[in-house]
């Protein structure tokens, strides 16, 4: 066991919600540990339920990729929506990607450009060629519906805009 997972354990088991995010990540992905998705889902929802945007859009990859509990494109959409509420622009983009596709919610391309460009927005690079394409195949009435979708959100998480 490496260093960094040592101390990574032992602050995940003291509860803290950063920790077990990056542990769940690690176990995720097997770097530095033995992949194991049971670890990280345990992880996961432990910093989920204490508030954790990155464990929620932990949660939502392992839904949606079956990655260690059965795969559920519904489930996915309502941890990356958790997630995307909290400004987490990564969960943001996988939001409007399922969108997009009408995987665990109603195929919606004002949805879809209204959170790729939220993600881009918020700093998600992968998502600006995304929203624009997105946002061109709208008909001028649905881009005005997306931004004011958008800005309805942002007008209810104001939170999110303050400067630091």
């Amino acid at each position: 066991m490496s260093e960094a997972v040592k101390w990574y354990t032992l602050s995940a088991e003291a509860g803290h919600p950063r920790a077990q995010t990056d542990l769940g990540f690690l176990y995720y992905s097997g770097d530095g540990v033995e992949r194991d998705f049971f670890k990280a889902h345990q992880l996961f929802r432990k910093a989920a339920a204490r508030g954790s945007p990155r464990a929620q859009y932990g949660l939502g990859l392992q839904y949606e990729k079956g990655s260690g509990v059965e795969q559920s494109y519904v489930s996915a959409a309502v941890w990356y929506e958790l997630a995307a509420n909290k400004g987490f622009a990564p969960a943001q983009l996988m939001l409007g990607l399922l969108y997009q596709r009408g995987l665990g919610v109603d195929k919606d391309p004002v949805r879809t450009a209204m959170w790729l460009t939220t993600a881009w927005i918020f700093g998600e690079e992968a998502a600006q060629e995304r929203a624009q394409r997105a946002r061109a195949l709208l008909t001028p009435a649905e881009r005005d519906q997306a931004q004011r979708l958008h800005e309805e959100w942002a007008n209810s998480h104001p939170e999110l805009f303050a400067p630091e």
